[in-house]
């Protein structure tokens, strides 16, 4: 049978918003495997603040499997569907596992999709959610795998801050190139600031899965001192990016902290710290592009631009970042030719740009040995021997004048979250 089931539903008005604050949608089991399809908290239509007193929770801190699903509908914790403004803060939505046998349906901890108001999602935690669904389906696309935060809005304004995404998992019941991401944003334009993903797996056997940690789709962004460490557990043929730029509008990356690890036993795709298809030129400063990854016979960098040859990328788009790779010839790709090995001066060549960035090689400078806890998502500098490379090398940005912990940056510019 069809069916959608609702923890809550809101219907309500544009004046004044209504208030969702400290609810508990738990420990369900849906064994029916029709098209059902699952909402924790759903607004259809009208103003409303879900969480910004005090958080609902979605599942359980802690209690695997508190909500299981084995229907082939779409499937969110939190979703607006409303074109009235909506915020979403000090949320939990975590432990829940959707077991479609065979089904291509969705899966997202939080999604707010078509508001032609501002925005707001802030502050809450995504966690241990999986998936066995088969889609194959690309962002915008909502019928994506999983997403741990997914925004479609075409207006402008929007705040997405100091949200924590890890542990989401795709195993497809069958092989297929499924898509994992962290975070989808689409359209309109805001700020992406101080968020953590981490600890993102795809386990399918297909030729070419996806996983990245923040994926812009299209409009302008302006993203900064975000953390994500992703790939260390994933020893497939899986293409992964911490971020993707994908946008048809130029994008602003600044202070952002990516790692990429782990080993891939077999297969040719590629992993990038920042990889860019967008017809737009972006700004990146102060980021720190480490790609520790190793494995197969495709390529790891710190940094790629997938167009060709690279346009348009204009010389002032990317400067004072640390760009880390585990092979020397591999620090960027320019345009696809990955017959041609790209050091750090070929790069600065091909992209007249990077005059004042750095390049280092992962066996000197290992994630582990630069910042605090990789393997937990915590990209915080150490303050080591090796803080120097972050240290003091980066440019002063109007735009964003304080770290991931919210603290004024110093007039020693570092670089990362």
């Amino acid at each position: 049978y069809t069916s959608t089931w609702y923890g809550i539903y809101l219907s309500v008005g544009q004046t004044v918003p209504t208030s969702v604050q400290n609810n508990t949608v738990a420990n369900l089991s849906f064994t029916s495997t029709g098209a059902l399809s699952f909402n924790g908290i759903y607004i259809g239509a009208g103003m409303a603040n879900i969480g910004t007193v005090t958080g609902n929770t979605i599942g359980h801190t802690t209690t695997s499997n508190s909500i299981t699903a084995a229907g082939t509908g779409d499937m969110r914790g939190i979703y607006s569907a409303s074109a009235d403004p909506v915020q979403v803060k000090n949320n939990l939505v975590a432990n829940i596992s959707i077991i479609p046998a065979a089904a291509t349906n969705g899966t997202r901890g939080i999604e707010v999709n078509g508001s032609t108001g501002s925005v707001t999602i802030a502050n809450n935690q995504v966690s241990n959610i999986s998936t066995t669904s088969n889609s194959v389906s690309s962002p915008p696309t909502t019928t994506s795998a999983l997403y741990g935060i997914m925004l479609l809005s075409s207006s402008a304004g929007h705040l997405i801050e100091n949200n924590m995404i890890s542990g989401l998992t795709s195993t497809p019941a069958t092989a297929s190139n499924t898509v994992i991401a962290g975070m989808i944003i689409g359209n309109g334009a805001g700020l992406v600031r101080a968020n953590q993903i981490n600890t993102l797996a795809n386990n399918s056997s297909s030729q070419a899965p996806q996983i990245t940690g923040l994926w812009i789709s299209s409009g302008g962004w302006t993203v900064a001192n975000n953390m994500i460490a992703i790939g260390s557990s994933m020893a497939g043929n899986d293409s992964i990016a911490g971020i993707r730029d994908a946008g048809g509008a130029a994008s602003t990356y600044a202070y952002n902290a990516v790692v990429i690890s782990g080993s891939s036993g077999s297969g040719s795709n590629n992993s990038y710290a920042f990889r860019r298809s967008n017809t737009a030129s972006p700004t990146l400063r102060n980021n720190i592009l480490l790609n520790e990854r190793t494995g197969g016979s495709g390529f790891h960098y710190a940094i790629g631009t997938l167009l060709l040859p690279g346009a348009p990328w204009i010389s002032s788009a990317s400067d004072y970042n640390l760009l880390v790779s585990g092979d020397p010839g591999r620090i960027g790709e320019w345009g696809t030719r990955v017959a041609d090995p790209c050091c750090l001066s070929v790069w600065k060549t091909s992209s007249s740009g990077d005059t004042y960035s750095l390049a280092e090689l992962a066996s000197a400078l290992s994630s582990t040995a630069l910042f605090s806890s990789p393997s937990t998502g915590d990209l915080h500098v150490s303050t080591g021997v090796n803080s120097w490379y972050a240290n003091g090398n980066g440019i002063a940005l109007s735009s964003v004048t304080t770290d991931y912990d919210g603290d004024s940056r110093s007039a020693s510019i570092a670089g990362g979250a």
